[in-house]
């Protein structure tokens, strides 16, 4: 009895609810203050929340900073069924769910060729749940748009599913990746590669959400992107993107923010250490490329996209060169956010008992930093307190027609409610 109770516990259906539960728990002890004093970020409140609670579902048609971003319009619109003191709450517990849902996406039988090994899916969705260097896009719903865009690209590399509800979820997937983000212009040319060079029928059903989304995209960027984008210049340069692609991937999504910044601050990162650093993480990237099963390429080929786009069209600063402000550690981490994690999967990939000892032996080298990169960027720090609750009590006695003004995080951004 004990034997089957133990069976149970830890089957394959299980496995799927006790990544759930430790990934919901690991994310939350990283940065408690999500559930201890919820409180709105930035386009949560400002954007999404303020414009639910004005227009209702409408709101879900506004395109913002040049594309449709329909995830975190759909959970502002559903939030409005909740007092407003829980709000915050609803959005933090929906954006661990999406963080957590790539790590049981890649649990499942769709990456059994791919990568067989359980153990090492286990190890990376565990690196994946201890990102280094991911603060910035820590459980908030405006970035939600990034973990379906991960989700997204783990379909397009997976096994096509053979049952209707597989290409059900596919489909839906797909299709609300890419009605919430600009990461549309990046998946598709991953599918359409993937369909020319295997030549997989059963594959289509994946092609189409993904170019009637990119048109809608496509459409909305054309028609807005002149008035909601930043004009600041690019200040683009060569050692600037060396010290960029060097800092904030290879250095940085291996021990950290706190272990990037530290070395800066001590006046490390000078050229003596970053081009090395770079070279090395080139050849690595060329070698992989070089050896690597197809879907591997394919998600290494995604992230390069999602870095060349972050580069050419950033939106880090609206009054410094956008590149001399990204490179600045904690800084932009949005942009970094997914081919941090390919540089990771990379070198999960260098250990595989298939590639020469070299190879493995670096890869075990970088390993040994990611887990230093874990543990100093383990603990998140919790944002400023602006006591939300005590907000909400002050709006509640407002006069209807009135504008109340929410203090949000970061620090100087604002929600602006007209009371109804």
């Amino acid at each position: 009895m004990q034997k089957t109770l133990f069976c149970n516990l830890f089957s394959n259906k299980a496995v799927y609810i006790w990544i759930l539960i430790v990934g919901a728990t690991i994310i939350i002890c990283r940065r408690p203050d999500i559930v201890l004093y919820p409180q709105f970020w930035a386009e949560d409140g400002k954007v999404w929340y303020a414009d639910a609670y004005r227009y209702g579902l409408i709101a879900v048609m506004f395109p913002h900073s040049g594309y449709f971003q329909t995830i975190s319009r759909l959970i502002a619109v559903a939030s409005q069924a909740v007092p407003l003191y829980t709000a915050p709450l609803f959005f933090n517990i929906f954006a661990i769910f999406f963080r957590i849902a790539p790590a049981l996406f890649l649990w499942s039988t769709r990456f059994d060729r791919l990568i067989p090994s359980r153990r090492t899916r286990l190890f990376l969705i565990g690196a994946y749940l201890l990102l280094p260097n991911s603060a910035e896009i820590f459980a908030n719903v405006t970035n939600i748009q990034s973990y379906l865009a991960l989700l997204s690209a783990l379909i397009l590399i997976s096994e096509t599913p053979n049952t209707k509800n597989g290409r059900v979820f596919n489909i839906v997937a797909l299709t609300l990746s890419g009605l919430s983000g600009p990461f549309v212009f990046m998946l598709l040319p991953i599918a359409v590669i993937r369909y020319i060079k295997q030549h997989e029928p059963k594959y289509r059903h994946v092609l189409w959400p993904l170019i009637g989304t990119f048109i809608v995209q496509a459409t909305s960027l054309i028609l807005t992107v002149s008035q909601s984008r930043f004009h600041t210049p690019l200040g683009a340069n060569l050692p600037l993107f060396i010290q960029i692609v060097t800092g904030q991937i290879f250095i940085a999504g291996l021990v950290g923010q706190t272990g990037y910044a530290s070395i800066v601050r001590h006046g490390l990162m000078i050229p003596i250490i970053f081009y090395p650093i770079f070279t090395i993480g080139c050849i690595l990237i060329a070698y992989s490329f070089w050896k690597a099963e197809l879907g591997f390429k394919m998600f290494w080929l995604f992230s390069g996209f999602v870095l060349a786009a972050s580069l050419i069209l950033p939106a880090a600063s609206n009054t410094i060169p956008q590149w001399q402000i990204m490179v600045t550690p904690g800084l932009a981490g949005r942009y970094w956010f997914i081919p941090i994690i390919a540089w990771i999967s990379l070198i999960f990939w260098m250990v595989q008992g298939r590639n020469k000892k070299l190879i493995r032996t670096i890869g075990l080298f970088g390993l040994t930093f990611l887990a230093i990169g874990i543990i100093l960027d383990f603990h998140i720090p919790a944002w400023t307190n602006h006591n939300f609750p005590n907000q909400v009590r002050m709006f509640s006695t407002v006069p209807v027609g009135t504008n109340f003004i929410f203090q949000l995080e970061p620090t100087g951004w604002i929600m602006n409610l007209h009371k109804k």
